[in-house]
């Protein structure tokens, strides 16, 4: 690997340096394989780089550009651009503190839609960012997006990402209505009378989403180039993408084969449900050799699991009902065997905050680990204020 000698001014964030008021001082950094070997005087450096007889031969000098600082870069461990992104350059709802702002958003980028002229194909007002707080028990109505939208089918992503918020049109274009089934891990969200109110949770959403026209390579990608814009000013230079699925797939490959990548990403690839066993492993394992054999700024080393929802729309799978009743639903957790292999991803990351779900993904660990399974960073990417096996003492009930 190439080795470089950095000389500029460097913010190192050690308090003791920066004491006195001063942001930046005057440094070197020698960096070799990959790795920061010293901060320091330009002689502790080169030294530093030296490699025997050789010298500093193969050594590339960097000067900081002029009012240019050197800083500490930042690693998100859950984080998801390609999808986020596109959500930046659509109908983006993260900037409005009220439903009427929201509404008045949406209205407006529906007219700017209307303005656009005819398409051959069926337009949709897509986007999201939404809070559940802005409704009543948290469920966001049809017939409000129908006045904001009345022109367009409209589906919109709740601000985690796990529920939508849909008008009349949308539903009719997925054929959702009273008699649709619930699907084995979501909810459609219903009146009294049994109709389709227009909230959809968790797998529901993927109704709404087949039905949708195919989004063109460019839009994706213009999407991805706008999270990451995003994340190299708040200093981010690596991340981790906590759920990878074919079509983001596809966005990363073509972003790493032109050389569009400045942070490196670490992706956690969908384990999807609906697929036997055997063709999810094929898929993981493809994937994971070509990341590791071409990919140039991509590593997929993780599986992603979903195991149950979340505690505001009350899919978290609890070990006692909530106070409005229900339990919350356990996703999926069924297929997975509980052996490593060459075959298999290396870090499994289970998604889930109930406490039930922990006590669901505690109990597969310890049966690989009966099972003679190797040693793993596996992880659970639980949102609550407690993570992985301390949930086991959470009282029942507690959300």
């Amino acid at each position: 690997m190439p080795a470089y000698l950095v000389k500029g001014r460097v913010r190192t964030l050690d308090p003791s340096e920066h004491n006195d008021g001063i942001d930046a001082r005057e440094k070197h950094i020698a960096i070799s394989g990959g790795r920061i070997l010293l901060v320091g005087d330009e002689a502790a450096c080169v030294d530093a780089l030296k490699s025997g007889d050789e010298g500093l031969a193969g050594v590339e000098r960097i000067d900081v550009p002029e009012g240019g600082v050197v800083l500490p870069s930042f690693h998100d461990s859950h984080i998801h651009p390609a999808s986020g992104g596109l959500q930046v350059i659509q109908c983006n709802l993260r900037g409005c503190n009220t439903l009427q702002e929201a509404l008045a958003t949406i209205s407006s980028y529906a007219e700017n839609m209307r303005e656009s002229g005819p398409s051959d194909t069926v337009r949709w007002v897509v986007g999201g960012g939404w809070q559940p707080g802005w409704f009543e028990n948290g469920t966001p109505s049809k017939a409000l997006l129908d006045a904001a939208c009345p022109d367009f089918p409209a589906y919109l992503r709740d601000m985690n990402g796990h529920e939508g918020w849909t008008n009349s049109l949308a539903l009719k274009e997925a054929n959702i209505d009273r008699t649709t089934a619930d699907p084995a891990a979501g909810c459609i969200v219903r009146d009294e009378n049994g109709e389709p109110v227009g909230h959809l949770i968790m797998g529901a959403c993927r109704l709404i989403v087949k039905s949708m026209p195919k989004l063109a390579d460019s839009r994706r990608d213009k999407g991805l180039e706008a999270a990451l814009h995003m994340a190299l000013k708040a200093g981010i230079t690596s991340f981790h993408d906590a759920l990878v699925n074919e079509d983001v797939w596809k966005v990363y490959l073509r972003a790493d084969a032109e050389d569009r990548l400045p942070i490196m990403v670490h992706m956690a690839l969908e384990w999807v449900p609906a697929l036997p066993m055997s063709e999810n492993l094929a898929n993981l394992k493809q994937k994971r050799s070509y990341a590791r054999e071409h990919g140039k700024m991509i590593r997929a080393e993780t599986v992603k699991i979903f195991v149950d929802g979340i505690p505001e729309n009350k899919s978290a799978f609890m070990l006692a009902p909530y106070k409005a009743g229900g339990a919350g639903k356990q996703a999926m957790l069924t297929q997975v065997k509980t052996t490593s292999s060459e075959s298999q991803p290396k870090t499994v990351s289970y998604e889930g905050i109930g406490a039930a779900e922990h006590k669901t993904a505690v109990g597969f660990e310890e049966a690989k680990e009966e099972d003679g399974g190797e040693e793993e960073e596996n992880c659970c990417a639980g949102k609550g204020k407690k993570g992985g096996r301390k949930l086991q003492g959470e009282k029942e009930g507690e959300a």
